[in-house]
């Protein structure tokens, strides 16, 4: 494609050349040699010398004639045909980066109440190991799920932002995501021994997630490595379905993989959450 382009361009630079040297060889007024340079502009030849706009204009004539290199073609990406404004993206981006940060944060009130204590005293409790996981998750999404609740809301009265079409859709979509990210709270917590390692870890943690997943920047811009590598991670999935929804227009078949992808993140948090999650340690 790029070869294409590129043979296309010359072939027009090629007969600017080609009128350029006819006007010089013609000695037309306007343009004329300064060393190695063509000093002057066709229009200004054009000017000074009547009929030659004419000749120009039957040169780019025949040009356009000739059977094209490339062609452009250009259509609506999706079913909303406004373009989307810089709050609707910025708005999604501040969203998934937020609600992750909060996320991760809360998890790490796992790892304080492992180093002060607290963990081994719910194992006194007749609640098991189990329960004491899910109360955690579910806590985390109620969290999660205000605060999702809240953006959407900022964003549709006070930047007047479009939810898309299919609200429905979007309920169930940030749904899963409130359960990828809890999951991914609970997990994180129950990494960690010490307060001080979380606090570090969960800043960084944070930031390459939501920079990577497209939360700072359209993920069109970026080159194609770092498109893939967006998928590696919760953030990505969750900018796709978003995106999907209040940018393109699009319902809730077209986001079913997107939230298969979240509730698999979530599910296999929740599992290497409760092989890590020991209250009695």
């Amino acid at each position: 494609m790029n070869a294409a382009v590129f043979r296309s361009l010359m072939r027009v630079v090629s007969r600017l050349i080609e009128v350029e040297a006819e006007a010089l060889d013609a000695g037309r007024k306007g343009i004329a040699l300064a060393g190695d340079s063509v000093a002057g502009s066709l229009l200004a030849v054009a000017r000074s010398c009547p009929g030659m706009l004419d000749s120009i204009e039957v040169e780019f004539d025949s040009l356009r004639a000739a059977p094209p290199l490339v062609t452009v073609s250009s259509n609506v990406a999706g079913k909303i045909k406004k373009i989307p404004s810089g709050f609707q993206s910025s708005v999604p981006g501040n969203l998934v980066m937020f609600v992750l940060m909060t996320m991760v944060f809360s998890g790490a009130v796992i790892t304080v109440e492992r180093f002060t204590g607290v963990l081994r005293r719910y194992a006194y409790t007749p609640a098991g190991a189990e329960s004491i996981l899910l109360g955690k998750l579910f806590g985390r999404m109620l969290v999660a799920f205000i605060q999702i609740a809240f953006l959407l809301l900022v964003g549709k009265f006070v930047f007047k932002i479009s939810l898309g079409r299919s609200p429905g859709a979007l309920v169930f979509l940030m749904t899963v995501f409130a359960f990828s990210t809890g999951a991914f709270g609970v997990f994180f917590g129950s990494l960690f021994r010490n307060p001080e390692q979380v606090s570090a870890v969960s800043i960084v943690t944070t930031l390459a997630m939501s920079a990577l997943g497209g939360c700072w920047w359209p993920i069109e811009l970026v080159p194609r490595a770092f498109k893939v590598a967006s998928f590696l991670f919760p953030t990505g999935w969750a900018m796709d379905g978003i995106h999907k929804i209040i940018s393109f227009g699009y319902g809730l078949s077209a986001i079913a993989l997107d939230a298969a992808v979240l509730a698999g993140f979530g599910v296999a948090f929740v599992l290497l959450a409760a092989w890590r999650f020991k209250p009695a340690d």
